[in-house]
This record gives structure tokens, C-alpha cells and sequence, in this order.
């Protein structure tokens, strides 16, 4: 199979983590020639192999997705998580998430006690086994979000902010608010009605269709 120039992230994950592209479609469920492409820039990455890159292998997703080759791959939000280190994503990360992914998760009540004893001493950070740790970022997801969360919507005031006497600024609010509208549909999440609902303020022109009568 034709070797690939490392010009896609793709590429720069697997040689980081030691893979050939026959055994990177393995693991998640591609042709090797999927693969191939998607490294030569043949093929579009798409959201969803992303995702499923990341599950199997711990890299983080947008890092995957944003494509910069400059930027060395970054760990994921389990990574992040429970492996305290500074330092971009390697081959022993890829190892403790295949473990990790494989590991059972731990009942609740055996996590809280393990936090109510806390770390051993001299210890920095609790020393917990990979289901106690599953437990962990499944019981930490919530939090991590909302914090993430908050910087999504600090960046999105601030972009707003600026558009305030831009010509297009209905536009944009108006575009805005049909991705929020179309992801909210896709996952069957009511919206509020009175933020979201009909605004003639933000109501794009629509072009009106006559039905032509039958000759």
C-alpha cells in the first residue's frame, strides 16, 4: 500500500502511535483504503470517524478534526482527566486508552470511598484503578462540559459583540440560530420557544413558490 506523506493529522497519530493504516481500519471498523486516502487528502475526515478515532485511541478529537500538522497531537477529555501530565499525546497514552476502553467501570459507591479516603501520603493525586478511573470521568463528564461549555459561550458573546455594526448582523444571528435549531432536531432537543421561536426582527426573506395550474 502506498506510503502517505504526514500532511494530514491522521497520519501524524498513526505513526505516533506505531499503527499501520491496516491496523488503524481495523480498530475502528474502516477499509485500509479509507484510510490511505483520508491521509493523501483523497477523502474528507468526517465528524463521525473522528469520534470514533478518539474513543479507540485517546487523541483528541478537534485536534483530529482542526487538521493543523504543526500542532502536536493533544490527549483526550479521559486523558486529560486522570493521566496528570503536561505533554502532548505519545504511544504510552494510546496503551492506557485501549486499557482503559477495555476495562469494566466501577460501581459509584466504591469511587466515593476511595475519594473519601483521599491520596496516599505523599501522594499528589488519588491512585486509582482503570475502572475507579472510568467511574471517575463518567461521574466528572457533567462538570467538564459545563466548563467547556462556558468558554464556548464567552467566545460566542465575544464574536457577537463584534458584529454588532457589521451589516450582516441579522444574518449571522439568523444563521446562528438555524445550526442551533438543526442540531437541537437531530438529537430531539426542545428549544425554548421564546428565544428561539419566530422573530420577524431576525426573519430572513423567503421566496415565495406559486404552484403553476395545469394546462
Amino acid at each position: 500500500m502506498r506510503p502517505s506523506p504526514l500532511r494530514h493529522t491522521l497520519a501524524i497519530l498513526r505513526t505516533t502511535i506505531g499503527l499501520t493504516q491496516k491496523e488503524l481500519a481495523g480498530l475502528v471498523d474502516r477499509a485500509p483504503r479509507t484510510i490511505q486516502s483520508i491521509e493523501l487528502e483523497h477523502l474528507p475526515l468526517s465528524e463521525d470517524l473522528a469520534l470514533r478515532i478518539a474513543h479507540e485511541t485517546g487523541v483528541d478529537e478537534s485536534w483530529l478534526l482542526q487538521g493543523d500538522t504543526r500542532v502536536p497531537p493533544r490527549r483526550g477529555a479521559a486523558l486529560q482527566a486522570i493521566r496528570h501530565r503536561h505533554r502532548p499525546y505519545n504511544r504510552e497514552d494510546y496503551e492506557w486508552q485501549r486499557s482503559y476502553n477495555e476495562a469494566p467501570t466501577a460501581p459509584q459507591s466504591e469511587l466515593a470511598d476511595v475519594v473519601k479516603k483521599g491520596p496516599q501520603a505523599g501522594a499528589k493525586y488519588l491512585r486509582l484503578s482503570l475502572p475507579q478511573a472510568k467511574a471517575m470521568v463518567h461521574a466528572a463528564r457533567p462538570v467538564m462540559l459545563e466548563s467547556s461549555d462556558e468558554k464556548l459561550l464567552a467566545a460566542m458573546a465575544h464574536f457577537l459583540k463584534g458584529t454588532y455594526r457589521n451589516p450582516d448582523a441579522l444574518l449571522v444571528r439568523w444563521k446562528l440560530r438555524r445550526l442551533l435549531e438543526t442540531l437541537a432536531a437531530e438529537r430531539s432537543i426542545p428549544l425554548p420557544s421564546r428565544e428561539l421561536g419566530a422573530d420577524s426582527t431576525l426573519a430572513v426573506p423567503r421566496t415565495a413558490h406559486t404552484k403553476k395550474k395545469p394546462k
